[in-house]
């Protein structure tokens, strides 16, 4: 195994794949890699406009800021690999409306061997109905996904 990518959104149930996904990589030598996505949907578009104005942005530098400032919670990924003894780490940043789509895509292109995510731990039929972001991976995901719990 030679790559492993955890998907982090800062939530409680995400912790337990950044740990699973860190001693994963300690164990095999693997490089780990953490990925955050963030939806710039959830911003409005007069604020990303207000962002840039204020800053001196171009717009899309605004929303590069705003990607960059929703995903700090990637610092506990560094955390728990170098607690774990991770020697190869790196950190992803991504704006997409989509997070599984997102991962998928970056897990194609960076060859990834194993995709670590949590679980927020619905059942089968609410899982679907919802299309979590573990559930719509399992399915399409280039490579094997482990659901931590």
């Amino acid at each position: 195994m030679e790559r492993i990518l955890v998907a982090d959104d800062g939530s409680d149930a995400a912790l337990s794949a950044v740990e699973t996904a860190a001693w994963l990589a300690a164990k095999t030598g693997a490089e780990l890699i953490a990925i955050a996505v963030v939806d710039l949907g959830q911003f409005r578009k007069a604020d990303v406009s207000a962002l840039a104005h204020s800053e001196g942005f171009a717009e899309a530098d605004a929303a590069d800021a705003l990607v960059a400032a929703s995903s700090n919670y990637l610092d506990r990924c560094q955390a728990a690999a170098k607690g774990a003894g991770v020697v190869r780490f790196r950190m992803v940043r991504r704006a997409g409306d989509d997070p599984a789509l997102e991962i998928s895509e970056f897990a194609r292109a960076e060859h990834i061997d194993l995709i670590v995510v949590g679980s927020r731990g619905r059942g089968r039929l609410p899982g679907l109905l919802l299309g979590s972001v573990s559930q719509k991976l399992a399915t399409h995901a280039p490579c094997s996904v482990l659901i931590a719990r």
